[in-house]
């Protein structure tokens, strides 16, 4: 197993997928590494559903917001799709909701960050999923009505010949100041040397 920042330069999102099967150890370990995530007071309010079944990764594909069902049928390709739920804890939920944090939703969000880097250092590919109708996902999975889905990670290994397209990321310097929006002067002086590793460029996506 390789390095974790190895793994997020290789890490790609993937949208065409062969029908290689994700191995079962594969994806036990998968699973154990969104079981292993951080959250909020260790609230744990995450749920994770395995779909296998064609009809139900069919369904989850066509469960758009609106518009036309084609912009996810890429997702029929996948063999799996885990489908990262949440339970709102009912005081911290209350209690966020005064800072304006949805809680549950960033930890899940953290979770599934940790399953598709533990893909990647696995060699299966992936791609998180945001634009779906969670009311039309919770009906096809039959979620409990305090439960909702949050995202979907789709997962696979790519179709041969699958051409990934050229990765565009900002520059460091243009996302990161130094104790004050837009401060970039006196980094170095200050203890914030740079990492040559930070410098290589990626070969890389989205």
């Amino acid at each position: 197993m390789g390095s974790v920042f190895e793994s997020i330069k290789r890490r790609r999102s993937v949208r065409e997928f062969g029908p290689r099967a994700i191995e079962n150890g594969k994806l036990h370990i998968i699973l154990e590494s969104a079981r292993l995530a951080p959250s909020s007071s260790n609230s744990q309010t995450w749920h994770f559903i395995v779909v296998r079944r064609p009809e139900t990764i069919t369904g989850l594909a066509e469960a758009v917001p609106f518009g036309p069902r084609s912009v996810n049928r890429w997702i029929e390709s996948a063999p799996l799709i885990i489908a990262a739920c949440a339970k709102p804890e009912p005081i911290l939920h209350r209690m966020g909701q005064i800072v304006d944090k949805d809680y549950h939703r960033i930890d899940v969000a953290i979770a599934v960050e940790h399953m598709v880097l533990t893909a990647t250092d696995l060699g299966v590919d992936s791609c998180i999923v945001g634009w779906f109708s969670r009311r039309k996902a919770k009906r096809i999975l039959k979620l409990p009505a305090s439960m909702e889905v949050v995202l979907l990670l789709i997962l696979g290994y790519r179709r041969e010949q699958y051409q990934l397209p050229a990765r565009q990321r900002r520059k460091l310097k243009d996302i990161v100041s130094f104790e004050s929006y837009g401060t970039q002067e006196g980094a170095e002086e200050e203890g914030h040397p740079k990492d040559e590793r930070l410098q290589q460029k990626p070969d890389a996506d989205r």
